[in-house]
Order: C-alpha cells, then sequence, then structure tokens
C-alpha cells in the first residue's frame, strides 16, 4: 500500500487485501490519534506508493489482481476528498520506489508488462507530466527511494529471482546515476 503524511495525517491507499487489490484510503490523525475513511481510489490496485505534491497525494499506477500493471496516475486532493487522473505513466508498472524532491515526484524502477525495469520517470507538477529520465543500473521493483541533501537513494528490490543488495543515487541537477559511497 502507499503510505504518506502531510498536515499532522498519515495517508494510507490501496494495496492488497484477502478479497484481492482495495483502493481503501484511511487517514490517521495523530493529534487525536483517531482514523477516518476517504474516499477510495477509483482502481482497486496494489504494490503503489504515495507522496505529496503540491499539497496533493499522487498514486501512479500499481497492479491488479492478476498482477497486472496499470499506467494510471491517479491524485488525491486532500482538501475536497476527491480524486482526479493526470497523464499516464510511459509504461505501466506497480512495485516502483518513489520520492518527492523540489516539488517533482520521481519514479524508480518496477514491475512492468516484460518483467522488472532499469526505467526512471519525474512527474512535473506544473506540466502535468512524466519525463523519462536516466535510467538506473540494475533492473528492479519493491525498491525504496529517499532524498538526502541534493540526491536521491534508491536502494534494494528484487530482480525476479532473488533480493537485491543495490545502492545507487540518483543526481537531479545532472540526471545522472553513481554508486553509493
Amino acid at each position: 500500500l502507499g503510505v504518506a503524511a502531510v498536515n499532522g495525517r498519515i495517508y494510507t491507499i490501496g494495496g492488497m487485501t484477502e478479497n484481492g487489490p482495495t483502493g481503501q484510503l484511511d487517514i490517521y490523525h495523530i493529534e487525536t490519534g483517531s482514523w477516518e475513511t476517504g474516499a477510495p481510489r477509483p482502481l482497486a490496485l496494489a504494490n503503489v506508493a504515495a507522496v505529496v505534491v503540491d499539497d496533493k497525494l499522487l498514486v501512479p499506477g500499481g497492479c491488479d489482481a492478476e498482477w497486472r500493471p496499470s499506467a494510471v496516475t491517479s491524485f488525491y486532493d486532500i482538501e475536497k476528498d476527491t480524486w482526479f487522473e493526470s497523464a499516464l505513466l510511459p509504461t505501466p508498472l506497480c512495485a516502483y520506489a518513489l520520492t518527492a524532491y523540489q516539488g517533482k515526484a520521481y519514479l524508480f524502477g518496477g514491475l512492468g508488462e516484460s518483467g522488472y525495469q532499469a526505467v526512471a520517470y519525474a512527474y512535473d507538477i506544473v506540466s502535468g507530466t512524466w519525463e523519462p529520465l536516466a535510467a538506473p543500473r540494475a533492473a528492479r521493483g519493491f525498491g525504496a527511494a529517499a532524498v538526502l541533501t541534493d540526491r536521491i537513494f534508491y536502494v534494494g528490490g528484487y530482480n525476479g529471482k532473488q533480493e537485491q543488495n543495490v545502492c545507487e543515487v540518483y543526481l537531479p541537477e545532472a540526471n545522472r546515476w553513481e554508486e553509493c559511497m
């Protein structure tokens, strides 16, 4: 499931249940320790991630019950409790790594229609488009991404055969990758 935090709340979106993928949206209020249910994502998909971009939650792609990836990009408007769609991902993906940096969402790797991918995209909120970036070295899904100063670390994952002990660093200003030091 995707998880993102903003304005004293934690949002959980999608995921897998015993009945298959869900579009459920739950909101945890940190101050009161209480939960509420928000409008569900119109698509019930699992293996998604979520980030906050421009005070909205961005949730790209995901996989259905048969592990078919989707290219749909969904936004959740926190103030209106509504969902809307934006530009499709350049390729259908799920199980990707996702983070936000300087007003853009960065997506790395994932499971595509032809297996695990070595891809990278940035979503530009101003233009509402996905931009292809320099590709990471290792094709994998289920990795994680985190920003540290002016770099994005892309670590771990699974390549379809085994878990990966991989650490790559993406430099957004230069659109290039380095090995972790």
